[in-house]
């Protein structure tokens, strides 16, 4: 056998799930090194400057919905971590159908049809329990696409263009391609409240998820950073895991925390099973967001809201800090394809888009969708993922335990959900170290 270090435990991935993991080990006196492809902490949170400017901002994840997330309440509690309420929108717009208004996002004439949507879903999200897997409550009608599912109410056009805006807004994904399932497990999380589906987010970290990324990492015994895991071979003494520069370590066990969408990169022997396979190479895809920032000349607009017909895919553009009298300002497209995000002026097309005569003055973004480490952003499920795979996600494969955002039971592609999986993969950890000495 090869020489090796010895762990009882290998993390593979040192975003919030593996971090979290590892910690949870440590505190129950198991030994755990954390292992991470980047040259950094937070895999898929990402705090840090803009442009060539000192402010800090979020490339990756950002927002947390302090109302129902008690996981991430307790690390904020633990670590003694504030937060904050992004900017209060003011002055903001909505970009409907091709018409701009401030106020009620439909006409008058079409409020009977909004109604009648908005009752559509609190019908079906009442069905569902979001603290248990998707696949075993029987909502395989509900997994269809927002398209599918909204097509018997025929609703006129600002109405559905109005709701076409949600799988970009929450998820990055066009109507066709989003699964109304995930969009109606996520309201009945906040206690089936149209309101409070339409409000969710609103908090987020005052110094950045890197402080509470590096709060959870203080507490971690071995973190190795530039360190890409190449395969992982187990049998029933233990796993071994090996490096692409050939490095060998021996454990226990390994909890893996990698982005669905890797998973088929790295060798497992024996292979995973078929589902975890199928999920990885495209039965889920979230590669289709674009985050953007844009440093925009001040103006009377605070943010837009925006369906997609006329915009390519822009959903939102908001204003989250002031910067020497300009606004910095935020915003999401599911087209990456739509404009040239790493030019100046592509984003001042996008923005130009939502806002005419804005200008902008410098801009940044990261492209998830063709970084190697993620090969997407958050997660979104397509239409027949969640109602067939959703248990089979995070099933352990003999020794090898599951922990990301993106196979969480609830909140899935949210931080709360890979601290969920986190906690369930580490007592699982333990469990297992406990029966097999």
């Amino acid at each position: 056998m090869t020489d090796s270090e010895q762990f009882d435990v290998v993390v593979v991935g040192a975003g919030f799930a593996g971090l979290t993991a590892a910690r949870n080990l440590k505190d129950k006196g198991i030994t755990a090194v954390v292992l991470e492809s980047r040259d950094r902490l937070g895999g898929r949170t990402w705090y840090r400057k803009f442009a060539d400017t000192d402010q800090l901002i979020e490339m990756g994840g950002n927002w947390l919905t302090m109302n129902y997330q008690p996981l991430m309440q307790a690390e904020l509690d633990r670590y003694d971590i504030p937060i904050e309420l992004s900017p209060e929108m003011a002055a903001s717009e909505w970009l409907i159908n091709g018409k701009r208004t401030r106020g009620f996002p439909v006409p008058l004439d079409e409020i009977k049809s909004l109604e009648k949507a908005v009752l559509h879903c609190v019908r079906a999200a009442d069905r569902i329990d979001p603290y248990a897997p998707l696949d075993t409550q029987g909502l395989e009608d509900l997994d269809v696409s927002w398209d599918e599912f909204f097509a018997p109410l025929d609703l006129p056009r600002a109405t559905w263009d109005f709701l076409s805006m949600f799988p970009v807004f929450y998820a990055a994904r066009d109507t066709a391609s989003m699964s109304a399932l995930m969009l109606l497990q996520q309201l009945a999380l906040v206690g089936n409240s149209p309101w409070s589906f339409f409000a969710i987010g609103h908090h987020r970290f005052t110094h950045g998820t890197k402080s509470m990324i590096d709060a959870i990492a203080g507490d971690c015994a071995d973190v190795r950073l530039n360190t890409h895991v190449a395969s992982v071979t187990q049998d029933d003494d233990g796993v071994e895991v090996t490096t692409s520069e050939g490095d060998v370590l021996r454990a226990r066990c390994v909890i893996w925390t990698t982005p669905l969408n890797c998973w088929n990169d790295v060798t497992f022997t024996p292979a995973l099973s078929q589902g975890k396979q199928d999920a990885a190479a495209g039965a889920h895809s979230s590669d289709m967001t674009v985050k953007f920032w844009a440093l925009v000349e001040k103006n009377d607009v605070d943010a837009v809201m925006a369906g997609p017909s006329t915009n390519r895919g822009l959903a939102v553009l908001s204003r989250e800090y002031d910067v020497e009298g300009s606004a910095l300002k935020v915003g999401f497209s599911c087209d990456p394809t739509a404009f040239d995000f790493n030019s100046v002026e592509g984003t001042d097309a996008a923005v130009e888009a939502l806002t005419p005569g804005a200008h902008v003055i410098k801009s940044d973004w990261h492209d998830w969708n063709t970084d190697v480490l993620a090969k997407g952003s958050w997660f979104g499920a397509r239409p027949g993922m969640l109602s067939t795979t959703h248990s089979e996600l995070s099933r352990p494969e003999g020794r090898i335990l599951f922990a990301s955002s993106d196979i969480a039971v609830s909140f899935m592609g949210w931080m709360e959900g890979a601290l969920e999986t986190a906690h369930k993969a580490s007592a699982d950890a333990v469990a297992l170290l406990g029966s097999r000495p």
